[in-house]
């Protein structure tokens, strides 16, 4: 399967690089040159003991290229969310990475896989895409790729049977309950 991820920091990494060493096909994409060009010389951006033996081991292909994720079947969204003064979330990175997989003619399942509120896929990424999911991580500093391929329970939002069977099929290798 071609998997893509938008957003190669701490969870986006840790995503890319998990779903190629089980065997997929994965494009990441950042805005960030210097993120990109430091993953395709194999040094992590972020802190995660074992990132850069599985950058060492990997077949994924990092860009700032929107436009490479158009072969994906699935592309997880995995950008920051962070708080807002008032608490609430900052949703900027989230609608950011949509608009570009709007302009870049994308047209596969598009599942954010970063913190947001339940709802907000609906609102943000639905309107825009008919295959639509949402893959929550529960990664933690320090044991990131033990907890991806270790995980209590794997949870698969979908608005459709086809995203959910795309989710399925991206995660049949990782044995763990499934809450769909």
């Amino acid at each position: 399967m071609k998997i893509g991820v938008v957003g190669l920091g701490y969870v986006g990494m840790v995503t890319a690089l998990s779903f190629s060493s089980l065997g997929h096909d994965v494009v990441g994409v950042d805005v960030d040159q210097a993120r990109v060009q430091a993953l395709r010389n194999g040094k992590s951006p972020v802190y995660e003991p074992g990132a850069e033996d599985y950058l060492a081991r990997t077949r994924a292909v990092f860009t700032s290229h929107y436009s490479e994720l158009n072969g994906c079947e699935l592309v997880f969204i995995a950008v920051g969310t962070p708080p807002l003064s008032d608490g609430s979330q900052n949703l900027a990175f989230l609608r950011s990475a949509v608009d570009s997989l709007r302009q870049s003619g994308y047209r596969g399942a598009v599942v954010p896989r970063s913190t947001v509120l339940p709802g907000t896929t609906k609102r943000v990424v639905a309107p825009y895409f008919e295959h639509v999911g949402y893959n929550p991580e529960f990664l933690a500093e320090g044991s990131a790729f033990r907890d991806f391929f270790n995980p209590d329970k794997i949870v698969l939002g979908y608005e459709d049977e086809h995203t959910l069977s795309l989710l399925r099929e991206a995660y049949e290798k990782i044995q763990a309950p499934r809450l769909e």
